[in-house]
């Protein structure tokens, strides 16, 4: 608050301490420590999604679209976490960490923001066919199906809505 570090040094911190906190999760998980790699995981991804959330909404710094890539990467992570590790509860931390990050970053009805969250329904898919984890597909639909019906109340141009009719 004295103006040491701006915006941008603050974003930056956040997305990598949040970084540090996954891979100190990711380490813990292969020292035998799951409760406390549970924790880490889920703490770096909260940090990351707060750091995008800042430099979008409050900061302006780059675009929905550019924080719904850092979401990407983030949830790839964790998903790549998950199933190393056997973890469904990590597994839920980076669906909870995408799915709602489209709202979250403020990015409208776009073929961007659909292609993402089709993407998050695939990958989980994929996911749960690996894993048989059966749960996770039903709630990832769950959670982007009302961005989705949202959007298209909006009546968003024609193009949009056929790639989210496909979807």
């Amino acid at each position: 608050n004295r103006g040491w570090i701006g915006p941008e040094g603050r974003v930056a911190m956040g997305i990598a301490g949040g970084a540090f906190f996954i891979g100190a999760g990711a380490w813990l998980f292969g020292r035998r420590q799951a409760h406390l790699g549970h924790v880490m995981v889920a703490v770096g991804l909260g940090v990351v999604s707060l750091s995008l959330f800042a430099g979008t909404r409050f900061y302006g710094l780059y675009s929905p679209e550019a924080a719904l890539t850092g979401s990407f990467v983030a949830a790839v992570v964790a998903a790549a976490i998950a199933v190393r590790v056997k973890s469904e509860a990590v597994a839920i931390y980076g669906l909870l960490a995408i799915a709602a990050a489209p709202p979250l970053m403020g990015a409208g009805a776009n073929s961007v923001t659909i292609a993402f969250l089709s993407l998050t329904v695939v990958g989980t898919t994929a996911i749960a066919l690996v894993k048989s984890w059966r749960w996770l597909p039903p709630i990832a639909f769950a959670i982007t199906a009302p961005q989705l019906i949202f959007w298209l109340s909006a009546r968003p141009d024609v193009p949009t809505a056929i790639v989210a009719a496909w979807y």
